[in-house]
C-alpha cells in the first residue's frame, strides 16, 4: 500500500489523531504491535496517534503536492458537480499530506481555505488540524497565521457571547498546552495576545475568562523567546 493511502485511511479509521511526528523509521514496533516488526511502513498509526517516517515523507510531500495542484485545478475546470466533489476530495487529501510533511506551505493552506469555503472542509475539523500540525511544529508562522483565521471566522459565527467565551476557553487550553510543552514559545505568547484584542470588542465575557487566566498561564511557563 502507497504511503498516501495508509495516512488517508490511517485519518478515515481514526479521524481524532491529535499529534504526529517525523521518525526514522514508522514501524509497528513504535506502538508495542509485534505484527510487522521493524519494517518501515511509511506512516502508522495508533491511539490517536501518527507517525510518519522522514524517507516516506520526502516522497509524499513530492507526490502530495502535484496532486494537489492538480485537484485544484480540476477543481476550476470539472463540469459537473460530481466532478468538483471528487476533485474537492483529492485536494482535502492531498493538501493534508502536504502540511504534514511541510506545515509551511502556503500554497496548502490557501488550498483549504478554499476547501472551507467551498464547504468540503469543516471549520472545527480545520482547528483541529491545525491543532495537530502545531504539536509538532510549534514555530510554524503559516499555521499560527491560518488559525487566526479560522478563528475570526468562528468568532464572526459566534451566536451569542457564551458561544465566543467557549471558543476563547478552548483556544486558551491550546495556548497553554503548547507553552507549556516547548521552552521557546514566542508564537505561543503572540497568539494569545492575539486572542485577547479579538475578543475585546466582541465578547466581555471571554475578555474576563482570559483575564482571570492570564497570571495560572503566566505562572505555570517560562515565557523565554
Amino acid at each position: 500500500m502507497a504511503v498516501i493511502d495508509r495516512l488517508n485511511a490511517a485519518f478515515r479509521e481514526d479521524p481524532l489523531i491529535d499529534e504526529y511526528a517525523l521518525v526514522p523509521s514508522a514501524s509497528a514496533a513504535l506502538f508495542g504491535r509485534t505484527a510487522g516488526g521493524e519494517e518501515d511502513l511509511g506512516c502508522v498509526a495508533e491511539e490517536h496517534k501518527l507517525a510518519l517516517s522522514i524517507e516516506a515523507a520526502l516522497v509524499l510531500y513530492l507526490h502530495s503536492y502535484q496532486a494537489m495542484s492538480q485537484a485544484s485545478q480540476s477543481m476550476s475546470s470539472s463540469s459537473t458537480a460530481e466532478e468538483r466533489r471528487a476533485a474537492a476530495e483529492s485536494a482535502a487529501a492531498a493538501s493534508r499530506a502536504v502540511l504534514l510533511c511541510s506545515a509551511d506551505c502556503s500554497s496548502a493552506w490557501d488550498c483549504r481555505q478554499n476547501l472551507l469555503q467551498e464547504g468540503t472542509v469543516e471549520l472545527e475539523a480545520e482547528l483541529a488540524f491545525s491543532a495537530l500540525l502545531l504539536r509538532t511544529n510549534h514555530k510554524s508562522g503559516e499555521t499560527w497565521a491560518q488559525r487566526r483565521r479560522l478563528l475570526e471566522s468562528a468568532m464572526r459565527g459566534a451566536e451569542d457571547d457564551d458561544t465566543c467565551a467557549r471558543l476563547a476557553v478552548s483556544e486558551l487550553a491550546v495556548i497553554e498546552e503548547l507553552a507549556k510543552r516547548y521552552d521557546h514559545h514566542y508564537y505561543a505568547w503572540n497568539h494569545w495576545a492575539w486572542l485577547s484584542r479579538q475578543t475585546a470588542g466582541a465578547s466581555s465575557m471571554a475578555t474576563s475568562l482570559l483575564d482571570d487566566h492570564f497570571p495560572k498561564l503566566a505562572y505555570a511557563t517560562d515565557r523565554k523567546s
